[in-house]
Order: structure tokens, then C-alpha cells, then sequence
């Protein structure tokens, strides 16, 4: 959708926000659909793929810091995923967070399903979008993360006085 000519700041942020929003209903809603055939939810997706890039295994720690999310949500999730036999974890220590997680033989195969699945959902998301389009996009994506984590870390009310005072 191209910008709308006289679009001020205020629409801008409406259509910034209500499309990122619906970006992130729709994924969760493919997400939680597919999950559900594996007994797994949506938020399983990210731990399943990180696990199977790294077979030589991998923290919660390093699972909460590539899936960004919270080590709690990874917790859960893990365990849920060790109660499907999806998941082993390897520790001198079976509780805590210590320990090195990994896909069992049953994880690995329903990790390459849904791989699978993930690949055809990438080919489909950027049908119609071409190479130059989508450099471009996962481009500005990463400067508007920037831009919001400065922000986040550092307050909106810190970062507006600042811009004020220049």
C-alpha cells in the first residue's frame, strides 16, 4: 500500500500500527492452526526451528534470546514440548533453567514438518514481492526495531526532550 498523499504522522501511525498488528493476528492464526495438528501452539513454532537449526543443542537461555521472548514463556513451552517427547533436555541438573535442550528422534521429525510448512508459508508471504522489494522491506524493518528499541530503553518522554532541544 503506497503512502497516501497529505498522510500526516498521526495516519501514518494508524496504518503503521493496525497493519503490524494484523501481520502478527494472521501469523498466529496460520501459526496455531498448523501447530495443532503436532499438539503443539504457536508460540512452539519459534522454539521448534531454533532446536532444529541447532542440533548440537541449545539453552533457554539462548531459546529466549533467539525467539526474543520472555524465559518464563520458554519454560513453558519446553516443558510442554518434553511432555510430548518432542524435547530432551540434558543436565546434570533436571530442574532450572541449566541444562541443554534438544529435539528427540520424534521432535526432529515433526520439526522437518513443520520446516515444511514454514518454507511454503515464506513462499506464498512473498509472492508478488520481489527480491529488490523484500531487501528493502526487511531493511527498514530492522531500523524501525532500532529506532523503537532506543525508545523503549531509553523512555519516549527522555528521547522527545532531546529532539526538542536540538
Amino acid at each position: 500500500m503506497k503512502q497516501k498523499e497529505g498522510e500526516n504522522m498521526l495516519d501514518r501511525f494508524e496504518r503503521f500500527s493496525s497493519r503490524i498488528f494484523k501481520l502478527s493476528k494472521i501469523w498466529h492464526q496460520i501459526a496455531g492452526e498448523e501447530m495443532a495438528h503436532f499438539g503443539l501452539n504457536a508460540s512452539h513454532v519459534s522454539y521448534i526451528v531454533a532446536l532444529y537449526k541447532y542440533p548440537q543443542g541449545l539453552t533457554s537461555a539462548m531459546l529466549s534470546k533467539i525467539s526474543d521472548k520472555d524465559k518464563s514463556d520458554v519454560s513453558r513451552s519446553l516443558n510442554a514440548m518434553m511432555k510430548s517427547n518432542l524435547v530432551e533436555k540434558h543436565s546434570v541438573h533436571q530442574k532450572g533453567y541449566a541444562g541443554i535442550f534438544l529435539l528427540t528422534d520424534e521432535g526432529k521429525k515433526v520439526a522437518y514438518e513443520i520446516i515444511k510448512k514454514v518454507n511454503f508459508a515464506v513462499k506464498m508471504a512473498n509472492e508478488n514481492l520481489s527480491e529488490e522489494k523484500r531487501v528493502v522491506f526487511y531493511e527498514v524493518l530492522e531500523i524501525f526495531i532500532d529506532n523503537m528499541t532506543k525508545i523503549v530503553e531509553r523512555g519516549l518522554s527522555i528521547e522527545e526532550k532531546e529532539r526538542e532541544g536540538k
